[in-house]
C-alpha cells in the first residue's frame, strides 16, 4: 500500500513538473507572441500624411512625446531619460509626394543602455503626438496614443529586455487595442481654394471663312484624388452665343468620377472652381467638319506646347499655379483660283456663247469672200 502511495505521489510530482514546464513554455510562447516590436528596445514611430499629388505640402512639425504610463497594477513605471523624451517629424513644400503620401519615422530607444530599469518586471510608457499646424485643411490629428510595454527579465549578464509590445489607445480608462509593430499616426491634408485650384477652358475660332457665330460641344470629366471623399465643383460658362450657363458637379466616395457638358464659341470660356488640388480632369471636344482643332495647356503655372487634336488627356489640378486649356479651331483655307466655283456654270455658258459667235462671224466672212 505504501509503495502504491509512493508511486502515485511520484507520478503526481512528475505530472506537476510537466505541467509547470508546459506552463512556463506556454507563458514564454504567449510572451513571445505579444512581442511585436522585437527585443532590442527600439520602438518605431511613423507618421503618414495623406496628400494628393498636385498639392503643396504644408510646413508642419509633429512632436512625439514618450512618458511613463501604467494602465494596470502589475505594470511598473520608470523615468524617461531626457534624450528619449521627444522626437520630431517635419515636412515642407519640398517634401516629395509618393503615392499620394509623404511620410517620416523616428525611433525611441528603451533599451537597458538608455533606461535605468531598477528590477525585472513589466514597464509601461505612452507615446503621444502634437502638431504645430492648425487648419481645417489638415484632418486626423487626435488624442490618439500608443501604450508601450517593455518586458525586463534577469539574466547572467544582468537585466535584459525580453520583448516590447505596442498598442493604440484613446485614453487612460480605455482598453488598449490590438498589438502593432510600430506606433502609426495618420493625417490627411486637402487643399480646396477657389482662388487657387481653378481650371479655365477657353475658345478661339480662326480662319478667313470661319463661322465666328458657331459653338462647339465639350465634355469635361473630373475624378477625385485618393485623399478626397466628397467635393462639389462649380462651373460657370461665359458665352456670347446664347450658351452661358452655371452648373455644379458633386463627386463622392461612392461615385468619385463625373462629367459636365457645355458649349463654347469664339471668345467664350468656362471656369471651374472649388476643386480639390490633386483632382484629375480630362476634356473632349466634338470634332466639326472643316475645322482643325488644337489646344495648349497650362498646368500648375507651366505652359505646354500646342497639341493637335480634340482630346486633352487626364491631367492633375495643381494649387501652385494656374490651370488652363486653350482650344483653337481653324477653318480650312479656300484656294482662290480666279473663278468662283458657284458662278462656273454661268462662265461656261458665256464661253460657249462667245465661241459660237466667233464661229458665226468666221463662217460669214468665208461666204462673203467666195
Amino acid at each position: 500500500m505504501i509503495k502504491r502511495i509512493k508511486k502515485i505521489t511520484a507520478m503526481l510530482l512528475a505530472a506537476a513538473c510537466v505541467l509547470t514546464a508546459a506552463g512556463n513554455a506556454m507563458a514564454d510562447k504567449a510572451a513571445a507572441e505579444v512581442v511585436t516590436a522585437g527585443n532590442s528596445g527600439e520602438v518605431t514611430v511613423e507618421n503618414v500624411l495623406h496628400i494628393a499629388k498636385g498639392t503643396t505640402v504644408p510646413d508642419v512639425t509633429y512632436t512625439y512625446k514618450l512618458e511613463p504610463c501604467s494602465l494596470s497594477s502589475d505594470v511598473l513605471t520608470v523615468a524617461v531619460p531626457s534624450s528619449e523624451a521627444n522626437r520630431t517629424i517635419s515636412y515642407t513644400k519640398d517634401s516629395e509626394i509618393v503615392n499620394d503620401t509623404v511620410s517620416g519615422s523616428v525611433v525611441f530607444d528603451l533599451s537597458t543602455d538608455k533606461v535605468a530599469y531598477p528590477s525585472a518586471g513589466i514597464y509601461g510608457f505612452s507615446i503621444s503626438e502634437e502638431c504645430d499646424y492648425s487648419s481645417d485643411k489638415l484632418t486626423g490629428v487626435t488624442d490618439k496614443k500608443y501604450y508601450v510595454l517593455v518586458y525586463i527579465k534577469n539574466s547572467d549578464d544582468g537585466l535584459v529586455i525580453y520583448g516590447v509590445t505596442v498598442q493604440p489607445y484613446g485614453s487612460d480608462d480605455e482598453e488598449p487595442g490590438a498589438k502593432t509593430a510600430k506606433a502609426l499616426f495618420e493625417e490627411t491634408y486637402i487643399d480646396i481654394d477657389s482662388d487657387i485650384t481653378t481650371l479655365t477652358v477657353d475658345k478661339t475660332v480662326k480662319g478667313d471663312y470661319a463661322d465666328l457665330t458657331k459653338t462647339f460641344d465639350y465634355k469635361i470629366t473630373f475624378t477625385n484624388p485618393s485623399t478626397v471623399s466628397n467635393q462639389t465643383i462649380q462651373m460657370v460658362v461665359e458665352g456670347s452665343h446664347g450658351n452661358s450657363k452655371e452648373e455644379q458637379l458633386s463627386l463622392t466616395k461612392a461615385a468619385p468620377k463625373g462629367s459636365l457638358r457645355f458649349t463654347l464659341g469664339n471668345g467664350d470660356k468656362a471656369t471651374f472652381t472649388d476643386i480639390a488640388a490633386g483632382t484629375i480632369y480630362s476634356v473632349t471636344e466634338t470634332a466639326v467638319e472643316g475645322y482643325t482643332a488644337s489646344y495648349k495647356q497650362v498646368v500648375g503655372g507651366t505652359e505646354g506646347e500646342t497639341v493637335d487634336g480634340t482630346s486633352v488627356p487626364e491631367t492633375i489640378i495643381y494649387d501652385s499655379g494656374s490651370n488652363k486649356v486653350s482650344y483653337v479651331n481653324t477653318y480650312k483655307d479656300i484656294t482662290v483660283t480666279g473663278v468662283v466655283m458657284n458662278n462656273a456654270p454661268f462662265a461656261a455658258m458665256i464661253a460657249v456663247a462667245v465661241l459660237a459667235f466667233a464661229s458665226f462671224v468666221f463662217i460669214g466672212f468665208k461666204r462673203r469672200k467666195r
